[in-house]
């Protein structure tokens, strides 16, 4: 070794008795926990500022994005709708199945979850109609919960949503709450007829299934560049 030190290494069964290796673990504990040396009484190797962990720092930061966003969302959805029929966004689940819609598909869902949809409540919140009420009864409030799970013009097509919903569907925020429900709930809104700027009924299916097509093509192509 330089400056003729020798280092001698001997195998030992653990830490427990052993003077020096107690103490190393208090030191090794002290660092742990941020408590450090003097930059006097280390080597001047060790004097110098280690050089960041990329890796480290990157996790680290995504985290902190990820809690900020979180907390932020949390305030923002605080005693709106939203937060029963999307507690967890923004969410990597929600994104990735948008990516599953065709398009008209992915805007229902989106407009369904936030509340922020044709329907005569909303409507009229924004001064576009002169009444909530639901065109249909008459007597109730044209809400997305009355729309999907209560007025009696769609028990048809909620009996055939039924169906295809795990979980029932007798809670608002249970059925939108759920991506896995995302197709029955949007072929339940194209069967009804009731957004009128959806007007190809039949169109939903066969445009959901080019998209699902592309997708498989698309991760074709990555698994085949990644190989």
């Amino acid at each position: 070794m330089n400056g003729g030190d020798r280092i001698r290494l001997r195998w030992i069964p653990g830490h427990q008795g052993v003077k020096g290796n107690e103490e190393v673990d208090v030191e090794a504990k002290k660092a742990a926990e941020g408590e450090t040396s003097s930059g006097g009484e280390l080597p001047k190797i060790l004097q110098k500022n280690l050089p960041t962990n990329k890796a480290a720092e990157k996790q680290r930061f995504n985290k902190e994005v990820k809690e900020v966003r979180a907390e932020r969302w949390k305030r923002y959805a605080e005693g709106r709708f939203i937060s029963k029929t999307a507690p967890e966004l923004p969410s990597k689940k929600h994104c990735v199945k948008l990516g599953e819609l065709s398009r008209k598909g992915a805007s229902i869902w989106t407009q369904l979850k936030t509340g922020h949809v044709g329907l005569n409540k909303h409507l009229h919140r924004i001064k576009v109609t002169d009444s909530p009420k639901c065109t249909s009864c008459k007597t109730h409030d044209e809400s997305v919960e009355h729309y999907l799970l209560h007025c009696k013009a769609y028990k048809r097509e909620r009996i055939a949503m039924k169906r295809r919903i795990k979980g029932g569907t007798k809670d608002i925020g249970r059925l939108l709450g759920n991506q896995r429900n995302a197709n029955a709930v949007i072929d339940y809104v194209v069967a009804t007829g009731r957004l009128k700027w959806i007007k190809n009924k039949g169109g939903e299916k066969e445009e959901r299934r080019r998209t699902g097509e592309r997708g498989r093509r698309g991760q074709g192509r990555s698994g085949e560049s990644g190989g």
